[in-house]
């Protein structure tokens, strides 16, 4: 059950970035690709691939 609730965490938080990102786009600004791309590793344990 902890399982469940951490990767439901995670796709929150991944949900918040998206949204985060579609809003900087719509504002003409926002972090580079390589960012986002390590941000989304962290949180889906990329060590762990």
């Amino acid at each position: 059950m902890a399982s469940l609730s951490r990767q439901a965490e995670s796709e929150r938080q991944i949900l918040r970035l998206l949204v985060r990102g579609e809003k900087e786009i719509a504002e003409g600004c926002g972090i580079d690709l390589d960012t986002v791309l390590a941000e989304a590793d962290a949180l889906l344990g990329a060590d762990d691939l």
